[in-house]
């Protein structure tokens, strides 16, 4: 029996707009269907078809595929509806063939969670600074919609939506922004597929860029003949390394597709795009293209200029006791404080003796290496006696279980829970009474304020150049909502 082709199957099961699914105004996407994938980037501009791709892929898969789930998140529950109701829904139930395949008795067909009658399904959520909302899943396939939006530290915990799977498939789609974009990071690791169109003049191929934007379509950047994009060509284009490419990608631009180069109006729209947009916003929204960096609050200047202490220390010393009157703690669980195995981080705080500004200079400061977290969790409870610590600030979001441990040895009174995300008040109480939330953005801000004004002292700076790697790489960016937010280069 002869194997049909992705594409193939789509244009055999599926119904748009009352019409066979169809690749004509599309045609790069034709062989992006096709390609196996298990970790997929793909950075597009907007309007090109990125969502129905994604649910075509989604429907197919839980057509062909019995028993296979898939598990979809974008930044916002007013999108991930609209992804469910108006290209989910729209292809299953417009698509006799695949209606009849997927939709008989015992399935299931609400907003956030399809069930098919081969035990295939389809599970949505959202989540941008805070991903407690994905926990719990389980999954096959992982589709993250707008990834350029999601906070990164927070995607390890997503993505533990397949440990279980067999054959994990991964999907990281969006719009670029910033060269520290998560999506440009798995970008550069990846195969950096481009769509590129020969010139019938000079013979040159052309990958889509702002030289390519002619009066009436696009154009050669080289000797400025018109293109003929109706026969893409898909290259990859990463530069030969020792280091093989981790993800498959390919970006896809608006000049690239039949649907705004086809039709003269939708060419005039373009054009008043170029002419009146500023290029960052151009080349993210209709090429597909990451612009510099967002703006950085701290240098490195900064903090060679900020770090006037003496070196963090393993142990307190009796004169350490005299400088200072109080000390606390915290703790970071990163990665995986839930299952016990993490990479994990402390640092104490001490506060000067009389001085009026109460200002709070690092005296000790460790990253522990992935392990055993008890092991780890022993040796922050025996530093925290060592140098009696008052209070240990620790981070609820990772670290549920070490948490309870560390309050077991230390004793609850000493062991404060704080969780950070997007909230209106910069600190607040949780429903527990025990954890507090406190504004990521604000609280950073402080923080940030504090290490430039001299109440937070750090150690010098080429002493704890590995931590502050991690600082530097903090950049300001602000969201679709308009909010100022931080995020975290992922290259750190």
């Amino acid at each position: 029996m002869t194997k049909i082709r992705n594409s193939e199957h789509a244009q055999l099961m599926l119904v748009l707009k009352g019409k066979p699914f169809s690749f004509d105004l599309h045609k790069p996407f034709r062989e992006v269907y096709d390609w196996k994938k298990t970790r997929f980037v793909m950075k597009t501009a907007r309007q090109v078809g990125k969502s129905t791709f994604l649910a075509a892929e989604t429907i197919t898969k839980s057509e062909s595929t019995p028993h296979h789930v898939t598990f979809y998140a974008s930044t916002s529950e007013r999108q991930t509806k609209e992804f469910s109701n108006v290209k989910l829904t729209e292809l299953l139930h417009r698509s006799p063939r695949m209606k009849e395949a997927l939709l008989g008795d015992g399935a299931n067909d609400s907003v956030f969670n399809k069930k098919f009658t081969n035990g295939s399904g389809v599970t949505m959520s959202y989540m941008k600074d805070d991903a407690d909302r994905t926990r719990g899943y389980s999954a096959d396939t992982l589709m993250l919609d707008e990834v350029q939006d999601m906070c990164t530290s927070e995607i390890p915990v997503v993505e533990e939506i397949l440990s279980a799977s067999l054959n994990p498939v991964r999907y990281y789609t969006g719009t670029p922004k910033t060269m520290d974009n998560l999506i440009e990071h798995k970008w550069s690791q990846s195969t950096m597929h481009e769509v590129f169109f020969k010139c019938s003049g000079c013979n040159s191929y052309n990958d889509i860029g702002r030289a390519n934007i002619g009066k009436t379509g696009p154009i050669c950047s080289k000797c400025g003949k018109n293109l003929d994009i109706s026969h893409p060509i898909v290259l990859a284009t990463r530069p030969s390394t020792n280091k093989d490419p981790y993800y498959l990608g390919i970006r896809i631009p608006q000049p690239a597709l039949m649907l705004h180069t086809k039709f003269s109006d939708k060419w005039k729209d373009l054009l008043i795009k170029f002419e009146t947009y500023e290029e960052a916003k151009f080349n993210n929204e209709v090429l597909g293209l990451s612009h510099s960096s967002g703006t950085r609050f701290i240098t490195e200047d900064d903090l060679i200029s900020i770090g006037t202490g003496f070196p963090a220390m393993a142990r307190p010393t009796q004169e350490l006791f005299s400088m200072f009157d109080l000390f606390v703690m915290g703790i970071d669980w990163s990665g995986d404080g839930q299952s016990f195995l993490s990479k994990n981080a402390a640092v104490v705080y001490g506060r000067r003796a009389g001085d009026p500004r109460q200002r709070l200079q690092v005296v000790y400061k460790k990253i522990f290496p992935k392990g055993d977290m008890i092991e780890a969790v022993d040796e922050m409870a025996m530093i925290a006696d060592v140098f009696r610590c008052v209070l240990v600030g620790t981070d609820a979001g990772e670290g549920a279980m070490a948490n309870a441990y560390l309050a077991r040895r230390l004793g609850h009174e000493r062991v404060q829970p704080f969780r950070y995300g997007a909230f209106s008040l910069p600190a607040s109480l949780a429903k527990d009474k025990k954890t507090i939330y406190l504004d990521k953005t604000q609280a950073l801000d402080d923080f940030f304020m504090g290490l430039k004004d001299g109440t937070f002292i750090l150690p010098q700076y080429e002493t704890i150049k590995e931590e502050m790697a991690h600082l530097l790489a903090l950049f300001e960016v602000v969201s679709k909502s308009g909010r100022r937010v931080y995020s975290h280069s992922p290259a750190a």
